[in-house]
């Protein structure tokens, strides 16, 4: 972390919001190639060889109505079933992780700036995030198979927000 730098948590976050809502405007849909790599550790801790597979991917961001937001994901060749994927398991909602940001969810979490810090060779806001006990999860679940029950999973983690030269931030990546 660079000593002295003052964060202002409003202000990142504020900025980030805005680019968020520029993401979900701009790319209601977008393709892709998925690449997967998946390699079991066995109680040794070695890993096994890797599985890789290839799916065509598509997602889709909506306002479905006015602030909820939906993602879907679609994989073009896969019958969402388990021996599609590495190890038996299903990966999504990936693409909705950066929507935490978004103005509509992020109430949602208790966020603290931990200072500024370089990422990939350029200044970044270090952003903790915890999903708020007391307010509803509407970005991730484990759902157990492609019709069993789902169950909210709450969120943590760290993101690294990108600081312009000019001193106002941007999204970057989490």
């Amino acid at each position: 972390m660079e000593a002295g730098a003052n964060c202002k948590l409003d202000d990142v976050l504020r900025e980030t919001g805005k680019r968020i809502e520029e993401f979900v405007g701009n790319v209601d849909r977008f393709t892709a190639t998925e690449f997967l790599t998946h390699e079991s550790i066995n109680k040794w801790g070695r890993p096994s060889s890797p599985e890789k597979r290839k799916f065509d991917y598509l997602v889709s961001v909506q306002e479905v109505t006015p602030g909820s937001l939906n993602v879907d994901e679609y994989r073009s060749n896969s019958n969402h079933a388990a021996v599609d994927f590495p190890g038996g398991i299903e990966t999504r909602g990936l693409p909705a992780l950066v929507l935490i940001f978004h103005p509509y969810n992020v109430g949602s979490f208790e966020m603290s700036c931990e200072g500024l810090t370089h990422w990939n060779g350029k200044q970044a806001w270090q952003v903790h995030f915890r999903q708020r006990s007391d307010k509803p999860n509407r970005n991730s679940r484990l759902q157990a198979g492609l019709m069993g029950p789902a169950y909210p999973i709450a969120l943590k983690g760290r993101a690294w927000i990108a600081r312009t030269p000019s001193g106002s931030r941007g999204w970057k990546r989490t």
